[in-house]
């Protein structure tokens, strides 16, 4: 019995199997290519999409913050003109802005804080307010804002900007005091938005203006790590603003040394 003929249609058959199933495994992998690939590209594009809608938000926030500033600049300064008492000011951010600061001795205290200012961009406002307003003596707090990550500037920005803050306010004869930004409380909430590093830098430059200037520096961000190495508590509310009891410590600091400021008797109360 011949059986070749047997054998080649065996090898025939096994030979299509072989071509059908590789045929169909390659049909498999281009499938699983293609699929992964239109995942990718939604991927992409979703991403794109997200990125967009991200910066858009930020632009939003951004211009939503400059009205605010504006807002409350104007809201300001009509509070200002609605006294013809001189006052002490204390010219800050949303640190300041959140405290409550009641009249020291009889004599109004001013609180001139804002969200969202930085010592960059305050100078046209300072002028502004000394230009129209009975200031005496201002306290300086801010910065924390300049050391925000996303818009941090660098330790000389800082200094010349914060030199220019002091002229304005010499030019026009009003004491000054100054303070140190507070520390940040990591890994809480708004924190690690802001850069530590760049906090430690200002508060150098603060320092230094101050030994330039001769002007009185109350350390505030050494009284905050002082009282929580002794109370081992929270200091503030979301990483970055002084809790109802850091703020009293804050008041209790700076309203000291505003007392034995000598600029405090050309003010009425």
């Amino acid at each position: 019995m011949n059986i070749l003929p047997y054998i080649k249609k065996e090898i025939h058959v096994g030979l299509l199997k072989v071509i059908v199933i590789s045929f169909g495994i390659v049909i498999v992998i281009l499938s699983i290519i293609i699929h992964y690939k239109v995942l990718i590209e939604k991927s992409e594009v979703n991403e794109m999409q997200f990125k967009e809608n991200v910066h858009t938000m930020r632009l939003v926030l951004q211009n939503f913050g400059k009205v605010y500033e504006k807002t409350k600049q104007d809201i300001l300064m009509s509070q200002l003109s609605s006294t013809e008492n001189p006052a002490i000011m204390i010219f800050g951010d949303s640190i300041i802005e959140q405290m409550y600061l009641p009249s020291l001795d009889g004599r109004n205290v001013f609180n001139a804080g804002i969200s969202g200012s930085r010592v960059v961009n305050s100078g046209d406002f300072l002028k502004n307010i000394i230009s129209k307003s009975k200031i005496k003596l201002i306290v300086f707090s801010m910065g924390t804002n300049d050391a925000f990550r996303e818009f941090s500037v660098g330790g000389d920005a800082f200094y010349i900007a914060y030199k220019t803050l002091v002229d304005a306010a010499l030019k026009q004869k009003v004491s000054i005091i100054l303070t140190t930004i507070p520390p940040l409380e990591l890994p809480n909430k708004g924190a690690p938005l802001f850069a530590p590093e760049s906090v430690d830098a200002f508060n150098e430059k603060i320092k230094a203006i101050g030994t330039e200037y001769d002007l009185p520096v109350v350390d505030i961000n050494a009284l905050v790590r002082e009282k929580n190495a002794q109370r081992e508590d929270r200091f503030t509310v979301d990483g970055v603003h002084l809790n109802g009891t850091y703020a009293r410590f804050w008041r209790d600091a700076v309203y000291a040394v505003i007392q034995s400021n000598p600029a405090l008797a050309d003010i009425k109360k």
